[in-house]
């Protein structure tokens, strides 16, 4: 495809995209009003198990979401580590192998 095919191809589907574009507010009707009973039924919930009988779901609920985070980070830590090894190799390259005093202000490419 020629660059001058890819350019008229991109201002037609930019100006179709441009021209489909609504200038009007979104009309939300009943979904607003679901939508708000929703909020409070939620906010309800969630102030009944931190005061109510529920204290006990709360803190297990609470201690759930902790176990998950703390595995998002056990594993956010191990692809850094990795990436930080592969990265180190490629920019010191057989320097990263041996005890050779490192530039780590000019790494060798």
């Amino acid at each position: 495809m020629s660059r001058i095919t890819r350019l008229a191809v991109t201002l037609v589907l930019g100006i179709l995209l441009l021209t489909s574009v609504s200038c009007s507010a979104p009309d939300f009707g009943s979904r607003a009003k679901e939508n708000a009973a929703a909020i409070e039924q939620l906010e309800s919930r969630f102030n009944e198990l931190e005061n109510g009988l529920g204290g006990v779901v709360f803190w297990q609920a609470l201690a759930a979401v902790m176990f998950v985070l703390a595995g998002f980070a056990l594993v956010g830590g191990a692809a850094l580590g990795s990436r930080a090894r592969r990265d180190h190799t490629r920019f010191f390259g057989t320097a990263a192998d041996t005890e050779q005093p490192r530039n780590l202000d000019k790494p060798t490419a």
